[in-house]
């Protein structure tokens, strides 16, 4: 399995959804000098693979359910083969 394009600590956050076959993704987030960044990898067994990275924006949506509102800018997509 490759390694994804950025380099992340995994002491902040890390999920990792494999399954079972050799496919799945990957999540990191991480503060980066005080901004918060979502980080994603998904892949497949042939080899095939899609990462992104976001950005946390402030909230310009009015919420549907009770709680903050979060909403991400997608600062970098890069697909491989």
């Amino acid at each position: 399995m490759p390694k994804p394009p950025f380099t992340i600590s995994p002491r902040f956050d890390y999920h990792a959804h494999p399954d079972g076959e050799g496919d799945g993704w990957t999540e990191h987030m991480r503060l980066i000098g005080g901004r918060l960044y979502y980080f994603e990898r998904g892949y497949t067994i042939q080899g095939y693979s899609t990462c992104r990275a976001y950005v946390r924006v402030p909230g310009t949506v009015v919420p549907v359910a009770p709680g903050p509102t979060v909403n991400w800018r997608l600062i970098h997509e890069l697909h491989t083969e």
